[in-house]
């Protein structure tokens, strides 16, 4: 009786580490298929907005490329979604609302929605959803990093260390630095008000210049006065365009209000291209009155400008102390924060309409960019 009990053991134990064994072998086999398998990119961000789609019932629609999705493409493709994702390119007007008649979702992974065209999507009970604040954060950062590298010639000076026949400091490309000097803003809003926090550290005196009265304790906490903008233009080393685009604001920096800068003055522009005028910068830099011109936003992005150029003039191209950046805001960095900026544009527009029943076809216009 006690060899059979004996035995009974032995088999229950052998039973229980093959399991164990088995178990063990598929978690591995399936680890090295996963990483063996080729990562696909998905055009929506990481595969969990491609789940969250699926879970709704969507059909979805995207681009596969980092091209522009032409016109009719788009039409073809969106004539009859519910919702649409959409990025910078992406120029949503009465047009393509008229020819959307199921439209009734707008989910815009974009901090400004100036490419929307909000008057008629609210004519047409279109709702629109961006994301106000989630690239405050990298936009202050980044700006502040532009100033710096612009001033203190750093592209220059690295381009000169790689040059052959480097041998040594030598007596030139004297910059300019933060302490001291002040910075100017035109447009204080969300990101100037972040760009202006992390400035306190650099012992600078900022003014800012926005078309509302900014509250006054705000103010007080940022050591910054709000005065006019011909004060801004005038007495700023730097000055920091963080101004959004619409009718009032197309060119506001343009040749005359350039020519109240104070001589050597930097400008920097983060917040669209339009706001400045290109060809009054170039010249400006060409001149000597500028001393240096840095942005991210270029006018020919703006694509609610029916006459907007269709590239970066050469002039400023060529023209001399310019540091130019693409509006990705340094690509594979910004992966994590622009993976999130499309997860919730999709959130808040499924949040927008409820019921998933309304919604069972969608339209992706984001692309990969690597």
């Amino acid at each position: 009786m006690l060899q059979y009990r004996e035995v009974l053991a032995l088999l229950i134990v052998v039973l229980v580490l093959v399991t164990i064994v088995d178990s063990l072998g598929a978690r591995l086999r399936q680890s090295l298929n996963e990483k063996a398998a080729p990562r696909r990119r998905h055009p929506l961000g990481p595969p969990r907005s491609a789940r969250v789609l699926a879970q709704a019932k969507f059909a979805h629609r995207r681009q596969r490329h980092p091209r522009f999705m032409a016109a009719t493409t788009l039409l073809r493709h969106a004539t009859d979604a519910n919702a649409l994702m959409v990025f910078m390119p992406d120029r949503i007007d009465a047009k393509l609302l008229d020819a959307c008649p199921d439209l009734k979702v707008v989910g815009a992974a974009l901090k400004g929605f100036d490419n929307l065209d909000i008057d008629a999507c609210t004519q047409r009970n279109v709702r629109v959803t961006f994301v106000p604040e989630l690239l405050t954060v990298p936009a202050a950062e980044l700006t502040i990093g532009m100033m710096i590298a612009l001033a203190r010639h750093v592209i220059a000076g690295d381009a000169r260390v790689r040059k052959a026949g480097y041998r040594g400091w030598r007596p030139i490309l004297y910059g300019r630095g933060l302490a001291g000097e002040t910075v100017g803003f035109l447009g204080m809003g969300v990101i100037g008000q972040s760009i202006a926090e992390r400035l306190q550290g650099f012992g600078v005196k900022l003014l800012c210049h926005d078309a509302r009265k900014l509250d006054a304790q705000r103010m007080k906490a940022l050591n910054a006065k709000q005065v006019s903008i011909q004060q801004v233009m005038a007495q700023s080393t730097y000055v920091i365009v963080a101004l959004p685009l619409n009718a009032h604001t197309i060119h506001a920096v343009n040749a005359s209000t350039l020519k109240q800068m104070k001589p050597g003055a930097f400008l920097i522009n983060i917040g669209r291209g339009s706001v400045v005028e290109e060809e009054a910068v170039a010249s400006a830099l060409r001149s000597g009155r500028l001393g240096g011109y840095a942005a991210d936003v270029f006018e020919f992005e703006d694509l609610s400008r029916a006459d907007r150029p269709r590239s970066i003039p050469r002039t400023l191209l060529s023209a001399p102390n310019t540091l130019f950046l693409p509006a990705s805001r340094l690509g594979r960095r910004k992966r994590a924060p622009r993976h999130r900026a499309q997860r919730r544009a999709q959130h808040r527009g499924r949040a927008t309409w409820p019921a998933p029943g309304h919604l069972r076809k969608s339209v992706g216009l984001a692309w990969d960019m690597r």
